[in-house]
């Protein structure tokens, strides 16, 4: 049966200005049409949900996730990753839930504790047996055993290993690699972590890095690269990594590399620099300077990279539910609140290699349709405001107005 979903405001999610009166229809899970309503020829018999007052948009899209790991969890992130399998597949069903109820309706996720959680998560939620996002994987990311990210990355050293390693995820049925190579971890304490932690000192070697990607590349698997900065980001983009997560240690002078390789900066963490609620906590003062270092080159950097014309997509990381929140901040940094959410819609699906099915409003692709309370492209906050969520066609949430 079709349906006429009606707003006060449509943003289509390809960076075109706000449609007044915009409206969607579709039928048995597709759009058909997208336009003013008064521009739109409605069937007789067609069901109406009518979003009055309401701006609607594509469904988020979340560039990096971690399904089993939650900021908000009152254990810390070590404890979180020596829980039993039960009880983290019950959190990551939790996680997902909240994402979907968030206007998140696809995910990729990049890495779990649990080797290969969040496969099953995936088929899962494929499979209507759980609420959440459509899931694209990574299975185990790798590592080097002296690296960062212990908590969601495998030990893998040397590129034989590497590569394979990269044979057994592809194996798994992952959609995406992901390594891990930049930051070293000296000691298992806190201050161990912070001592190799927003630095931009390789991890893992160049012969390792292309090793690996070109194993990915072979069998056409796209490579997702943690790196704040540095020669081994640096390297990455040389070998043809396809995403760099983070980038926080980035100069201006990289944003020329990242156009000639073609490849995303995707999750720069804003939270952890711009938001009140969030951000990095205290520490000792040689720790609080590289917050603040990384702090203002991210400010000063990214916003130059958009301009520039690279390639930028929001994920919310661990902080499940608050995707919005990195718009909120990328737009105090200067970004326009349309490129804000193009940021996490149809940027998001391009990266993830799903922008000719989601991540905008147009004929013939997945009826994945949010409308949220207000204009944010005047209030950006109204992205947290979420009062109807439909994902192919199913509504999992709706309050009406």
């Amino acid at each position: 049966m079709a349906m006429l979903i009606k707003g006060e405001y449509l943003i289509d999610g390809t960076g075109a200005p706000p449609i007044r009166k915009g409206v969607v229809l579709l039928n048995e899970g597709i759009i058909t049409a997208v336009g003013p309503l008064d521009a739109i020829d409605v069937p007789r018999d067609v069901a109406v949900i009518d979003c009055c007052g309401d701006t609607l948009l594509p469904g988020l899209i979340d560039s990096h996730t971690h399904t089993t790991l939650n900021s908000f969890v009152k254990s810390s992130p070590m404890e979180q990753g020596r829980t039993e399998e039960a009880r983290m597949a019950l959190r990551g069903a939790y996680n997902l839930r909240m994402d979907i109820l968030s206007g998140v309706t696809f995910s990729r996720s990049l890495g779990e504790p649990i080797p290969f959680l969040d496969l099953a998560l995936r088929d899962a939620v494929k499979d209507g047996v759980i609420p959440g996002p459509t899931l694209m994987t990574a299975g185990r990311a790798f590592r080097p055993s002296h690296g960062t990210g212990s908590l969601v990355g495998y030990d893998c050293d040397g590129a034989d290993a590497l590569q394979k390693a990269v044979r057994e995820n592809v194996a798994s049925g992952v959609e995406w690699i992901k390594l891990i190579v930049t930051n070293v971890r000296h000691g298992q304490t806190l201050d161990g972590l912070r001592r190799g932690d927003l630095i931009p000192v390789p991890a893992y070697s160049q012969r390792e890095i292309s090793a690996a990607v070109e194993e990915a590349h072979n069998v056409g698997l796209k490579v997702a690269v943690h790196a704040l900065g540095g020669p081994a980001m640096k390297w990455a983009l040389e070998c043809g990594a396809d995403s760099i997560e983070h980038a926080n240690l980035a100069e201006e002078e990289d944003i020329g590399s990242f156009i000639e390789a073609d490849a995303w900066i995707s999750t720069p963490n804003l939270y952890l620099f711009f938001d009140p609620e969030s951000a990095f906590a205290d520490g000792p003062g040689w720790w609080s300077d590289r917050v603040e270092i990384a702090r203002r080159k991210t400010a000063d950097v990214l916003p130059k990279a958009m301009k520039a014309g690279v390639k930028v997509a929001l994920g919310a990381d661990t902080r499940h539910g608050q995707l919005w929140k990195e718009v909120r901040a990328l737009v105090s940094l200067g970004v326009d609140p349309l490129d804000g959410i193009v940021a996490c819609t149809s940027a998001g699906a391009e990266l993830c290699g799903c922008l000719d099915s989601r991540g905008t409003l147009s004929p013939g692709k997945v009826a994945d349709i949010i409308s949220v309370q207000g204009d944010p492209t005047k209030d950006i906050d109204a992205l947290g405001r979420v009062n109807l969520v439909m994902k192919q066609g199913i509504v999992y949430k709706h309050i009406a107005s």
